[in-house]
């Protein structure tokens, strides 16, 4: 059933579940979607209403930017569905070397691979309504792309597209009739009531000033990278640590993929690095480095679109008239501007903390330090450098850099609005905050599913990730209680 919490408890009650899942966004309703059938009573604990909050909620998500600017309010969705309310859809699963533990990246490396997450990658594409679940370029975009052969340094990657999936609107009719799972409206978790390694249940309030107290066996915090660590890092008191604290690593590392805009290149015509139909679904193919050429470049991660300008009167298509430059463009040129979605090194400097200004409910205000970490612009340059030499030296065309590295251009990245890295898993509490399978260090029953568990964030937008990490722990819990 779904009920607006101030209508189905007074003030003041308990309640009590197997499993309490704070957070109604894909993560949060997945696991709900996976946990039907199990004989486990499940809440969910949504902190918005139906629809889109009034301007005192979305007060609530205040807060104080230093470093780079960033959007901390309109990049949450405080209402049932979360951020697949303004969700774009763009799916791939992130690469084998994204899992991987990289020399010149520090920190890079996930406890888990690429093979624990196939199978979930699989359902979460039939949750998020992918038509397929086949990355392989191959074929998919025929002629219509540059031809990225294993010697050029670079490869043509793909994204799918969910519709998107809105989960208020696609699920809500599924964990409605469902008898063993309850969704709450209007319940923000304002504090883990814990002790002895074990959380015992979450503290609720309305900004009407009801309160409640929500108990479980298990406890699942899928509110995302920004207010999960906000609600950890509550749990401080002058004399221990917050959860999953233990060795400072909650809230650090915070990280967005961050957009560039370098230039534009002058190629063949007719490219198709945009989204279009393909023969199962809705696809967009993108240029990638090779690993080989990240690991010889140090290079992180990154994808390139390329979307038709029209020529103008700086760089027309005659600045390819030099016999030979453009030997492989068949004559007919277009111009491209260059767009990258850049990945993020794990930066420790690139952090959220508390300010000590309360919200409405009580907790403290978030504090947000964005910083993108010199050795990702020089990367940048590396890429770029790389780009030219091969379209250049392969008589593919021309590449005109108009916006270099430097500190006003930084001050103008954008974030894809993808909060990762602030809960990050680790094998060793020593280098994280939750281990292998989402549990929180050091406590019994408390797990995390969200994209702030990632230990690195490669290109690939995070929700497909999110939502197969979601189920893979649905499964671990149902596991747990038997």
């Amino acid at each position: 059933m779904i009920e607006d919490i101030r209508q189905a408890l007074d003030d003041g009650d308990t309640a009590s579940f197997d499993i309490v899942v704070a957070g109604a966004g894909p993560a949060g309703m997945s696991i709900a979607l996976a946990l039907r059938g199990s004989g486990l009573r499940v809440a969910v604990l949504e902190a918005g209403g139906r629809t889109h909050p009034d301007a005192d909620e979305l007060r609530l998500y205040d807060g104080e930017v230093t470093g780079l600017p960033y959007p901390l309010g309109a990049s949450r969705q405080r209402f049932f569905g979360g951020t697949s309310n303004h969700w774009g859809g763009w799916c791939r699963p992130l690469d084998a070397i994204d899992f991987q533990a990289r020399d010149w990246i520090p920190m890079s490396g996930w406890p888990i691979g690429e093979d624990d997450l196939a199978e979930w990658y699989l359902k979460a594409a039939e949750i998020l309504e992918i038509g397929s679940s086949d990355y392989k370029f191959d074929g998919h975009a025929g002629g219509h792309v540059l031809p990225a052969r294993s010697d050029s340094g670079f490869r043509n990657q793909l994204f799918r597209f969910s519709p998107p999936t809105r989960f208020a609107q696609r699920y809500a009719e599924a964990l409605e009739s469902d008898p063993d799972t309850t969704v709450f409206l209007h319940a923000a978790v304002t504090g883990i009531e814990h002790d002895n390694g074990r959380v015992r249940s979450l503290s609720v309030r309305t900004l009407e000033g009801l309160s409640y107290s929500i108990r479980a066996q298990q406890f699942v915090l899928a509110a995302g990278g920004l207010e999960v660590p906000r609600l950890l890092l509550h749990t401080e008191s002058a004399s221990v640590p917050a959860l999953g604290n233990q060795s400072g690593w909650l809230g650090r590392c915070f990280m967005d993929h961050f957009g560039y805009f370098p230039g534009y290149l002058m190629t063949r015509a007719d490219l198709r690095y945009h989204q279009f139909e393909g023969r199962d679904g809705e696809i967009m193919p993108v240029l990638a480095p090779s690993e080989s050429l990240m690991a010889r470049e140090r290079l992180n991660n990154f994808c390139i679109t390329l979307t038709a300008v029209e020529p103008d009167s700086v760089w027309p298509p005659e600045a390819l008239a030099t016999p030979g430059l453009a030997r492989g463009t068949d004559g007919e040129v277009w111009r491209y501007r260059l767009q990258l979605i850049n990945e993020p090194r794990p930066n420790q400097d690139s952090r959220l903390t508390l300010s000590d200004e309360r919200d409405e409910l009580g907790l403290r205000r978030l504090q947000l330090h964005w910083a993108i970490a010199e050795p990702d612009l020089e990367s940048i340059e590396r890429l770029l450098e790389a780009l030219g030499l091969w379209v250049g030296s392969a008589g593919l065309g021309r590449l005109q850099l108009t916006r270099p590295i430097n500190p006003e251009n930084t001050e103008q990245f954008s974030g894809g609005l993808h909060h990762m890295g602030t809960t990050r898993m680790s094998r060793d509490p020593d280098r994280g905050v939750v281990d292998p399978d989402c549990r929180v260090f050091d406590t019994d029953n408390l797990y995390v599913a969200s994209s702030s568990v990632f230990p690195t964030a490669g290109y690939a937008n995070p929700t497909l990730t999110i939502v197969a990490l979601a189920l893979r722990l649905a499964e671990h819990l149902r596991g747990e209680r038997t």
